[in-house]
């Protein structure tokens, strides 16, 4: 099937990227069946049709189509003149038993006395037979067509046909030189030689010429002089087309490029002004007018016989889309880990950008299934924003949207953009580990030494010579060697599984995973373990076979944690000793990457040291074990946004509530990254979505509040959080808050302030007086000593009032006098030269993230610190509970709560330091 139409993508590119629109052939059995769809015309599923090729050139085009339907039957005819007998040779041997191949004059094909067929594809050389010839065969095949039997025909028209018509008068012109018909052809040839080289000279030429001049340079010289020497083949009208088809017992359907006959397709503009005239003028004159605005020079048209004509719409039937398949091989444009652009592009590079969310979802899921298709519903499901849209699922709002979405990308004419009726090959697969599909090492094996082949969505494929070495071993397997080139090899198409296979695949990419993966390992992963039910392709079948057969799994027997190893780990922790642990846990690290429960410590390790890089490898090499975990997913998308990968972790959190719509962790963290984004609505939404499903985190009430004060409903905020205090004791927590978003409220009073700011401790000593942490005794209380004084705040950065106020201080403090330790609560991503600075000038630097309370404290008491101070009062990343703990009834507090932001001294010391001079400074 050639026809390989090159498409004008006119989307935004990338500066960086030189735009390079794939070849696809158009005239596939399945395309030809789904645009028919849209034009109102039902046909015979590719799967057990009867298709008649005529230009298949040497056959090798046909070999996907024939390796694939088993059922089907392809006859292929090229011109007697035209075979190409070395490389039919090969083909012959490779033949799949239902592809049969024949070179035939004119003569023989119209004298054959072949079956009906559902499927007649007029093209390559038989695009260039003379009108009348053309006519002639229309008329003898719409005798064969079948009863839902259908003609492509692709032919030149007017009036961009005219550059073909100027070719043909040079070479004639020139011919006139020979004296005799042998002499005239060699003349003609070499004007067509002529024009070749001076053709890219002249922008005008090359822009008018090349087309035609690709078409000649290929022609045997019988269809040589055919075309140009013997026949006026004046190209039609579409007008014109239409009576010669009449004539021929047919009916005009449409293009095979649907988007072709849109106005929108060339010129948005272009569209109110032709609705003007082809208003009420029919369909093929309304196209005729279209043909003359853009001077288009070519069509594939479809053509039914003249019966069915009744059934043809008028345009194409847009809500039809709904019906179809969706594919592409899209992936996001990056120019760093954390720059995600709103572009995507397949292998051929060409970026589809725009700035419509729903358009960039929908692309985004087709990326994460291909080579697989998607059905509508399937995109519905992905496409439901949980954050965005809270209607039902499947909404008839949401599936306008999509149908619209639908629409304009493939008015586009993105050829990397596929759609068709029915299932499509690569879903059909039975083998359970991925390799070459069968088509493609048909191809390579039938032209040695090609690196060009048509993969499975009939797109043409270039290879590298390393990559086609790879497609012809017996097996696939990943490595670490060949990860990159089989994943090209995967973008590319050219690659076959089943939904098993393929989730194996990306189970084996997971186990090895580097950062730049998790931007799209991750969601394609989840939808191959995910059941139909969850928008997948999954199933209980596949999940049967898999636990019969999967040798990958891990031995989940096996207890991999060695407790005292546990012991010492945290024993170092404690002390702060965080390169001994991590020099440890690296020395036991092969041992433990071999179990799914050494994976998880690990990814508990990586989180306590605020390793979030590590932390995020470690679960997504979890999911290589389990895959259908969306607990182990959500852990996975928080460690992405605490490593400030905010683009990966919305939408895993989204993919998450999309089959989970009760993860509050994943609502929690949308409403975070919208705070982030300061589209402070959808943060408040979702954050309550999170507390409703977990009303008594703190985290969440602590979020709900900072939207609301950011939004400036500082008295809803107050009601709000009053009401989240059912029990002054165990919700202590919220008096935190509300401490805070009282001190902005021009409505509260001096007494409502002092309540609230003594219940917080009140309570917070409550919990305190039931733990039995015992705190740091000084044993030198000599004068002469240096104190060591610790600081806790998350705010220890440029940029920030506290860091604005305290680095002066800071630099001032005497250091002869006093050894000064920072404890560093806020997340890595907001560390920034300020952060530096501070640590650096510190004795010690602790960063305590991931430590609770009392773990805190005994970091303190570790450190012997003679005075602690809070920095952080009620704001944000604060650790006033620690402040909270007492040693014993006769002892003193380890500190006094802080109750106010700003800086608080918070050491009792008179019981170890008479009052003197020293201790009034």
């Amino acid at each position: 099937m050639d026809n390989k139409n090159n498409s004008d993508v006119k989307n935004t590119t990338a500066e960086d990227i030189v735009p390079t629109p794939m070849e696809r052939v158009y005239g596939s059995v399945e395309h030809i069946r789904a645009v028919s769809w849209l034009y109102g015309i039902d046909t015979v599923p590719a799967e057990y049709s009867r298709t008649l090729v005529l230009g298949c050139e040497d056959g090798l085009n046909l070999l996907p189509f024939a390796s694939a339907y088993s059922s089907a039957q392809i006859v292929g005819v090229e011109l007697a003149s035209e075979s190409l007998p070395e490389k039919q040779k090969n083909a012959d041997i490779l033949l799949p038993t239902n592809l049969h191949l024949y070179s035939l004059s004119l003569e023989a094909l119209l004298g054959n006395s072949w079956e009906n067929f559902d499927y007649i594809i007029v093209q390559g050389s038989f695009s260039l037979l003379a009108n009348e010839v053309t006519d002639l065969l229309l008329a003898f095949f719409q005798q064969k067509l079948s009863a839902k039997g259908i003609i492509a025909l692709d032919w030149f028209c007017q009036p961009g046909a005219k550059s073909m018509e100027a070719l043909r008068d040079a070479i004639q012109l020139y011919s006139c030189r020979g004296e005799i018909f042998t002499e005239q052809v060699a003349q003609g040839k070499a004007m067509l030689s002529w024009l070749n080289q001076v053709s890219p000279m002249s922008i005008a030429t090359e822009s008018s010429l090349g087309l035609p001049l690709k078409k000649a340079n290929v022609l045997s010289d019988d269809l040589f002089i055919h075309y140009f020497l013997e026949s006026k083949n004046e190209p039609s009208y579409l007008v014109e087309f239409n009576n010669r088809i009449e004539n021929c017992g047919l009916a005009y359907v449409g293009d095979v490029r649907p988007e072709t006959e849109t106005p929108d397709f060339y010129n948005k503009a272009l569209d109110e002004r032709w609705q003007d005239i082809a208003f009420g003028c029919g369909k093929v004159m309304g196209q005729q007018y279209l043909d003359i605005a853009v001077n288009r020079s070519q069509r594939f048209s479809l053509l039914v016989s003249q019966s069915r004509a009744p059934e043809v719409s008028e345009q194409v039937d847009y809500s039809r889309l709904a019906d179809m398949r969706w594919a592409g091989g899209f992936h996001r444009q990056t120019s760093a880990l954390r720059v995600i652009h709103n572009s995507l592009a397949s292998h051929d590079g060409v970026a589809v950008s725009t700035d419509n969310i729903l358009t960039m979802c929908i692309l985004d899921t087709l990326g994460d299934a291909w080579p697989y298709s998607v059905s509508f519903d399937q995109l519905v499901f992905h496409c439901r924003l949980p954050d965005d849209d809270p209607e039902s699922p499947f909404s008839a709002y949401l599936e306008k949207k999509i149908i619209n979405a639908l629409k304009a990308l493939l008015n586009k004419g993105i050829s990397s953009l596929h759609f068709q009726l029915d299932k499509d090959r690569h879903s059909l697969c039975n083998e359970h580990q991925v390799a070459a599909s069968e088509s493609v090492k048909l191809q390579l094996q039938s032209a040695p030494g090609s690196l060009s082949v048509i993969n499975l969505w009939q797109e043409v494929v270039e290879l590298t010579e390393e990559e086609r070495e790879q497609l012809l071993l017996p097996s696939l397997t990943l490595t670490a060697t060949n990860r990159t080139l089989v994943d090209s090899l995967h973008h590319k198409g050219v690659l076959n599984a089943s939904a098993l296979g393929w989730k194996r695949y990306y189970q084996q990419v997971a186990r090895n995973a580097e950062l730049v993966d998790l931007n799209r390992v991750p969601c394609a992963l989840l939808l191959f373990s995910s059941d139909v039910s969850a928008g997948g392709f999954y199933t209980r079948t596949f999940e049967l076979l898999a636990n019969e057969t999967d040798t990958n799994a891990a031995n989940q027997d096996e207890d991999s944690i060695d407790g005292e190893l546990v012991v010492e780990i945290n024993s170092l922790l404690i002390k702060s000793k965080n390169e001994k642990a991590i020099a440890l846990v690296e020395h036991e690290r092969e041992r433990l990457l071999k179990t799914i429960n050494g994976c998880y410590y690990l990814s508990r390790f990586y989180r306590r040291v605020a390793d979030d890089a590590s932390t995020a490898l470690m679960l997504t090499r979890i999911l290589s074990y389990n895959s259908t975990s969306l607990f182990v997913y959500s852990e996975l998308a928080m460690a992405l946004y605490q490593h400030r990968v905010f683009w990966t972790a919305g939408r895993l959190a989204r993919a998450i509530l999309c089959c989970n719509r009760k993860s509050s962790p994943d609502w929690f963290l949308l409403g975070l990254l919208h705070k982030e984004s300061k589209t402070l609505d959808h943060a408040e939404y979702c954050t309550r979505q999170a507390m409703a499903l977990v009303p008594n985190s703190q985290q969440i009430v602590g979020l709900l509040g900072g939207c609301f004060y950011e939004q400036a409903k500082t008295d809803e905020g107050i009601a709000f959080l009053r009401k989240a205090i059912r029990d002054p004791i165990s919700d202590y927590y919220v008096y935190s808050q509300l401490a805070f978003i009282l001190s902005h409220s021009k409505n509260a009073t001096a007494q409502e302030l002092i309540d609230c700011h003594l219940a917080y401790p009140k309570a917070e000593m409550a919990w305190a007086a039931h733990q039995t942490f015992e705190g740091y005794r000084p044993l030198d209380k000599s004068l002469d000593r240096k104190l060591r004084i610790g600081f806790v705040s998350g705010d220890l950065r440029d940029w920030h009032p506290v860091g604005f106020f305290f680095t002066p201080i800071w630099d001032k403090l005497d250091r002869k006098q006093f050894e000064l330790y920072c404890y560093n609560n806020s997340p890595s991503y907001l560390r920034n030269a300020g952060t530096d600075h501070f640590e650096a000038t510190a004795d010690a630097w602790r960063d305590i993230q991931h430590v609770n309370p009392i773990e805190l404290a005994e970091m303190v008491k570790t450190d012997k610190i003679d005075i602690l101070i809070d920095l952080s009062g009620h704001t944000g990343y604060n650790w006033l509970s620690t402040f909270a703990l007492k040693t014993r009834a006769d002892t003193n507090f380890l500190g006094r709560l802080s109750c106010y932001h700003g800086i608080a001294c918070n050491g009792l010391l008179r019981d170890y330091f008479p009052c003197g001079e020293r201790s009034h400074d």
